[in-house]
């Protein structure tokens, strides 16, 4: 490690124990990594992420002030900070499976069990300077790649995404924090691009069971599920979509989302011009981030299935 320039390595160390906190950052600090941000709740944790800076997060996975799962979540999906690649080794005292499986599918990188030596994280950080695995993006998680078959609704396996590292790109590389910043933004770009494609792929699996449900009492818990994790990833969607080059997607799923919503209402029932709707409307969402698709006639496909979305409730209505 003498030859690592640790001493750039932004490092944020989240445990509840001040002794134990200590320890930990002197050791730190010992083998050559100055840059140890102390956190002692996940407040803290939360800020170290929200500045942008971090390369590597230690912590405690039941670390007061907050959900660490939560935290890790919204990091890896680019909604806490504006870096979704930082480096997670999470620490905690049983190996409760229940929990364990929790952390690991919220997109952390390791997990260690406590009491956790120094000796062992910086094996962890060697580790990761040599390699990180690739990323997995599904409609639900962000994360290294430890899945061997996909979800439900995911269709075929998703491509692998190679994500930037920070740690390997200072140590290693001498990176300036502009160029490791550049990196992590157009990484950034192209995660988001595949989180869209997989809300495609969810909403045309939610909208085929939702579907084949429709008036079936007895399968009412999965259709109301079903109903508001529609409303969820439209919405998500709609977010995703501004700014990027599937912009013009924006006003259908507008329209699949306030048509979700309706679906979701306990007096309401669907008749058939709004299952076709809702059919329809999937349809050209899934194919609107079709690879070979010309962006032009997609815009306007969209533009005659929302037209068509509002003559046909009209007409329904005289």
């Amino acid at each position: 490690m003498a030859d690592l320039r640790l001493d750039s390595v932004n490092l944020a160390l989240g445990e509840p124990n001040p002794y134990l906190r200590q320890g930990l950052r002197q050791a730190f600090n010992a083998r050559g990594l100055g840059g140890v941000i102390d956190c002692h709740s996940m407040e803290k944790v939360e800020e170290a992420l929200t500045a942008g800076t971090l390369d590597v997060l230690v912590c405690d996975v039941e670390l007061k002030g907050g959900d660490f799962c939560d935290a890790i979540h919204r990091m890896r999906h680019h909604k806490l900070g504006g870096n979704p690649f930082v480096l997670v080794i999470g620490t905690l005292g049983s190996p409760d499976p229940a929990l364990v499986r929790r952390v690991i599918d919220c997109g952390v990188d390791d997990l260690l069990l406590k009491p956790v030596s120094i000796e062992a994280v910086m094996e962890r950080i060697r580790g990761f300077v040599r390699a990180r695995k690739p990323f997995v993006v599904t409609h639900d998680y962000i994360g290294p790649d430890r899945r061997k078959a996909p979800r439900p609704g995911e269709g075929h396996p998703t491509d692998l995404i190679e994500v930037p590292n920070t740690l390997r790109g200072k140590v290693v590389e001498g990176k300036s924090g502009e160029e490791l910043q550049k990196m992590v933004l157009k990484s950034a770009v192209g995660l988001n691009q595949h989180k869209m494609q997989r809300h495609a792929v969810q909403i045309g699996f939610l909208v085929r069971r939702i579907l084949a449900n429709v008036g079936q009492v007895e399968m009412g818990d999965i259709y109301n599920d079903d109903c508001r994790r529609l409303v969820e990833v439209t919405k998500d969607l709609s977010l995703r979509l501004r700014g990027t080059d599937y912009a013009h997607v924006a006003e259908l799923a507008s329209s699949l989302g306030g048509l979700a919503q309706r679906f979701c209402q306990p007096d309401f029932k669907p008749g058939d011009v709004d299952q076709e709707l809702l059919n329809k409307l999937s349809m050209a969402v899934r194919r609107a981030f079709g690879a070979d698709q010309d962006a032009a006639a997609v815009a306007r496909q969209i533009s005659d299935t929302v037209s068509r979305f509002a003559q046909d409730k009209t007409d329904s209505k005289d």
